[in-house]
C-alpha cells in the first residue's frame, strides 16, 4: 500500500503522542491511577511505600523533561531495584521509554516496557506499555509482530487504553490489505474514544480510506 494522507497523519500523531508520552505518564497517569484506586486507599499506599520513592521518581521526572538520559536513567534504576512495586517505578521507567523512543533507541525502549508489563501490579501503565511495543513494532514495519501483540494483550481487556488498542489494530490490518477488518477496527476505536479525544479525526480520516 501507498504512502497517503491518514500516513502522514499518523506519522506527525506518532510525533506527538511521543514527544508528550513522559509527561502525561510522570503526571496525569500518577493522577488518574490514584482517583482508581480511591483517594483514602491512594495516601495509605504512599504512607506505607514511604517517601523515598517519590523523591527518586521527583528526580527521574525532572530528568525527563531536561531530556537529561544518563540522570533519568540513574533514578529509574534505584526505582527499578528498590521499589519495583511501587507505582512511580511503573510510570519512571514508562516516562523513560518515551524519551528513548524520541532519541532514536528503539531497543532500550522496548525493554523498558518489557520490564513494566513484567514487574507492575497495576494494570493502566502495563497497557500502556504494551501500546508502546506494538507501536514500535508498526514503526519498524513489523505489522505482524505488532498485529500478535496488540491482540494478545487485548484478549479480555478494555481498560483505560481501550481505543488505542483497536486504532493500533486497525494500522496493522490496513497495512496489512485487510480493509474490512480495519474498518471494525477503526469504528470501534471511534465508540470507545471519548467525545472530545483529539484523536477522533485521525480515526475518522483513517476510517475513510479503508471503507473507499
Amino acid at each position: 500500500m501507498g504512502f497517503n494522507a491518514a500516513d502522514q497523519e499518523e506519522v506527525e500523531h506518532l510525533k506527538k503522542w511521543w514527544n508528550e508520552n513522559g509527561k502525561s505518564i510522570v503526571g496525569g497517569l500518577v493522577i488518574g491511577v490514584a482517583l482508581l484506586g480511591g483517594w483514602n486507599g491512594w495516601n495509605s499506599y504512599i504512607n506505607e511505600q514511604g517517601m523515598e520513592a517519590s523523591r527518586y521518581f521527583e528526580r527521574t521526572q525532572g530528568a525527563l523533561i531536561d531530556e537529561n538520559r544518563e540522570d533519568a536513567e540513574g533514578a529509574a534504576a534505584v526505582l527499578m531495584s528498590d521499589y519495583p512495586s511501587t507505582i512511580y517505578a511503573a510510570n519512571g521507567v514508562l516516562g523513560l521509554a518515551a524519551l528513548k523512543i524520541k532519541q532514536g533507541d528503539n531497543a532500550a525502549a522496548r525493554a523498558n516496557f518489557q520490564w513494566v508489563i513484567e514487574n507492575s501490579g497495576f494494570e493502566a501503565p502495563r497497557q500502556l506499555a504494551e501500546l508502546g511495543i506494538a507501536r514500535l513494532y508498526l514503526d519498524e514495519g513489523d505489522v505482524e509482530g505488532a498485529l500478535n501483540r496488540i491482540l494478545a494483550a487485548q484478549s479480555g481487556t478494555d481498560g483505560v487504553y481501550g481505543s488505542h488498542y483497536s486504532e493500533v489494530k486497525g494500522d496493522a490490518l490496513r497495512q496489512q490489505g485487510d480493509s474490512a477488518a480495519a474498518q471494525v477496527a477503526y469504528v470501534e476505536a471511534l465508540q470507545l474514544a471519548d467525545i472530545n479525544d483529539e484523536r477522533r479525526s485521525l480515526i475518522e480520516m483513517k476510517l475513510a480510506e479503508v471503507t473507499q
